[in-house]
C-alpha cells in the first residue's frame, strides 16, 4: 500500500477565521483531491494552537 501524505503550514490573513478556512478548503480542494486517480481516502487534521 502506498500512502501519500501532505502538509501545508501557515498562517490565515488578518479578518480571516478558521472555521472560514476550514470549510473553504473542504468545500474546494476536498473534492479536487478525491478526483485524483487511485485516491481512495482524504482525511484532514486542522490543528489548534
Amino acid at each position: 500500500m502506498v500512502t501519500c501524505f501532505a502538509l501545508f503550514e501557515g498562517s490565515l490573513k488578518a479578518g480571516t477565521s478558521a472555521a472560514f478556512f476550514q470549510a473553504a478548503v473542504t468545500a474546494r480542494l476536498v473534492p479536487l483531491w478525491r478526483q485524483v486517480s487511485g485516491t481512495c481516502a482524504v482525511r484532514l487534521i486542522f490543528g489548534a494552537e
